[in-house]
């Protein structure tokens, strides 16, 4: 089983991660569109706008189980409730831009039209983020390109003596 699962250079000195990539069997599908269907958070994270799951439980083995089968996110906890009388829940969280998406395409068809609405949602949010950050960035560059050329144009226009400077914002006349 762990032959499947595609790995990933690790990040910050940690080891390797596994990818989605991984070929679950119709049964591990079948399981993880199931239980994401019944307990899953689809959203965007806060901050970067990239896609996010989340499961929460008071059992660990059934995130584990879905970490294993689909090869992403990290199961953490316990955590403790605002209850003492509730038991302390541990969460399986995935998120990124690049991993993400091809998951919940995946899995988008079998899930019910409330969970892939939530679905497109986060995807469309991330998708809407990254074409807007991309397109600041695209902007900065052609600016700064923009500004450089006047530079040297104005520089290459004084040396040429074809342009007088007019400070004071007069002519004399």
């Amino acid at each position: 089983m762990a032959d499947d699962v595609m790995t990933g250079p690790g990040r910050r000195g940690r080891p390797k991660v596994p990818l989605f990539g991984r070929k679950m069997s119709e049964l591990e599908l079948g399981w993880v569109t199931g239980f994401l269907e019944g307990e899953g958070y689809f959203g965007s994270h806060a901050k970067s706008r990239s896609p996010c799951v989340i499961v929460s439980q008071v059992q660990r083995e059934p995130l584990e189980r879905l970490m294993r089968y689909t090869g992403l996110g990290t199961v953490r906890g316990p955590y403790a409730r605002q209850s003492s009388r509730q038991s302390p829940i541990h969460r399986w969280t995935s998120e990124g831009g690049r991993i993400i998406p091809p998951f919940l395409k995946t899995i988008r068809p079998m899930m019910s039209p409330r969970r892939q609405t939530q679905i497109d949602t986060a995807i469309s949010v991330y998708e809407t983020h990254r074409l807007s950050r991309d397109a600041y960035k695209d902007l900065c560059r052609r600016s700064a390109v923009k500004q450089w050329e006047t530079k040297n144009t104005l520089r290459a226009m004084k040396a040429t003596h074809s342009l007088k400077v007019v400070i004071g914002g007069s002519n004399g006349g």
